[in-house]
Parts: structure tokens; sequence; C-alpha cells
């Protein structure tokens, strides 16, 4: 009756810390991830790290000190290095390394159950995870030195034209590879790519505006180098699983983010245009006065010399988007 007795009890305990450990669980941890992208360079030798960004919607941020990486020939953590708050987001960057037996293809990988909820184009998809890919290709040609690119718009920042919200999530590869990018579907078996949805060469993702919700891509982008034959080698695809949140009034929020990042307005001479995130580093942006004449064009820069301008009105924009209205800027 004793041995019974304590059985029982034992039985009872682990059940309780069964159902602790649950309720932990969904007291601490929600459904966060808004996008990620895993950024693999090389350190020296055969060994790489891994960078892996995730970026968290703040009312649902989960306690999440590392994550597990899949490196293809291990399994090891990558640890939380640093936590930045953006625009009605969370960047959280995780860092990690990895020593390779040698050239050959390895797939890297990270997964995780918390991708946010109410995507329209993933059924459920706060039960569906999200996976985010690298294949890299240490090769016998060459350098084996290899970074993946790097990626400036981790806030999500969408742009306008005419009836399409566009992503540009600027890419830059400092070891002048040539890259190429591809629209793929998301990791979740009720995926589907929406319906008019495009890529072009540069990696920027259209859709149109006028489908309101929280949409889900994924694209890949490849880097390619010559191996000495004149034959370009895939050295490297790397993944980012990002979402759209169109809304009617996208485009006026972002016109209004577009008109504060430029100051002092009225100027009697330096004007200049906070870019913290590099969001319009290829942008060209231009001023016309009141009679609708072009007095200024050039590629983004942080300051506007107006010293020689006349007093007066003038309306800048940024060439590349035709639908943002022009700001208004006063000349003293």
């Amino acid at each position: 009756m004793e041995k019974e007795t304590i059985k029982l009890l034992k039985l009872l305990k682990n059940r309780l810390l069964l159902f602790l450990l649950v309720a932990c669980r969904f007291s601490v941890f929600s459904q966060d991830i808004k996008s990620g992208y895993m950024s693999i360079h090389w350190i020296n030798g055969y060994t790489y790290a891994d960078t892996t960004y995730l970026l968290i919607e703040p009312n649902n941020d989960t306690y999440r000190p590392y994550i597990l990486v899949n490196w293809g020939v291990k399994i090891d953590t990558s640890k939380l290095v640093q936590t930045i708050a953006l625009n009605n987001s969370i960047l959280k960057k995780y860092y990690g390394t990895c020593s390779f037996p040698g050239p050959g293809y390895y797939l890297i990988k990270y997964q995780d159950s918390f991708r946010i909820s109410a995507i329209r184009n993933i059924v459920q998809s706060d039960a569906q995870n999200i996976e985010l890919t690298t294949l890299l290709n240490i090769q016998t040609f060459g350098s084996i030195v290899n970074s993946a690119p790097t990626y400036f718009n981790k806030n999500l920042t969408l742009s306008v034209s005419n009836d399409s919200v566009i992503f540009k999530p600027l890419f830059e590869d400092f070891e002048n590879d040539s890259l190429s990018f591809q629209l793929t579907h998301c990791f979740a078996s009720s995926y589907y790519t929406p319906v008019g949805s495009s890529i072009d060469g540069n990696g920027n993702v259209s859709f149109q505006r006028d489908s309101i919700g929280i949409y889900a891509f994924s694209l890949i982008v490849k880097e390619w180098r010559d191996n000495n034959d004149d034959i370009y080698v895939n050295i490297q695809s790397s993944q980012l699983d990002f979402v759209m949140n169109i809304t009617p009034d996208v485009s006026v929020a972002e016109e209004k983010r577009f008109a504060n990042s430029l100051f002092p307005n009225p100027t009697t001479s330096i004007l200049y245009f906070a870019d913290d995130y590099n969001e319009f580093k290829n942008f060209t942006i231009e001023i016309k006065n009141w009679l609708g004449q072009s007095v200024y064009s050039s590629l983004f820069t942080s300051q506007i010399d107006m010293s020689n301008f006349s007093t007066g009105m003038y309306f800048l924009t940024i060439k590349d988007m035709p639908s943002f209205k022009p700001v208004k800027i006063i000349k003293d």
C-alpha cells in the first residue's frame, strides 16, 4: 500500500511539473517573429560565423537569449548579442560560429515556431514554423573568403508606387560578387505566393496595395563568383523571410515619415536628411521650384547645401517614388 501511495505521489508530481512547464511556456512565449535573415561570413580557415537577424513584434516580445542553428555538421547555439528598438519593431541579433571539415556544400538552418499570427497567405500562421536557410559553398578555387550580402532595410520599410507597395531590402555585397534574386515559398505547409507579386533584378518585391492585411514573402539572394574559367558558380544562397503589412493608409504613413526625416525646415543653408537605417541610399533626390522646374537632382546624400538657392518655397521628393507627395521646403 505504501509503495502504491509513493508511486501515485510521484505521478502527481510529474503531472504538476508538466502543467507548470506548459503554463510557463504560454505565459513567456508569444507569436512574435515578423522577419528573419541569416548572414554567414568567413572568419578564418574553414571557420564561419552566423549572424541571424530576427525582427520582432514588440507587443509579443519573447524571451529568447539564444537560438539553435543547424550547421549541417553540428547543432549549436547562437547567442543574443544585440537588441535594437526600431519603429514599431525590435531587431535582435544572434551570433555563433562553426568550423567545417573542408570545401563542400553545407546547408545551414534555423527554425522557430513563433511566427506572428494573422498572416493572410499562411493558414493559421501562428501554428506554422518559420525557417531560414543558407546554402554555403566553400569552393576549391580562388579565395574561400565569403560573406553573405548585407541587408539594410531590416525595419521592413515600404514605399508606394502607383497601386503597388514595394519592399526594397537593399542588399549589398562588399566582396563584389554578382547577385541574383528570386521569390520562393515560405516554410509553411499552407503557404501560397500572393497573385500579382513580383521581384526585380535588385531584389525589390512589389505587391498590389488594395489587398489589405499581413502577407508573408520569402526571397533567395544568390552570390555568384567567377571560377577563373569564366564560369560563374553559386557560392552562397541566403534566404530572407519577411512580411508586408498592407494597410489602407500605408502611403500616408510613409509620406509622413519621409517628411519628418528632413530638418531644419525652414532652412537658411544646409538641409539634413536623416536616414538611420540606409532606407534611401539607392534613391535619387529631386528638388523643384514653385514653377515645377527641377533645380536639384542627385543620388541620396545626408545633407543638401541650399545656401545658393533663392529665398522661397521648394518641393523635395524621391524621384524613384512618384506616388510620394512632395515635401514643402522653405529657404529663408
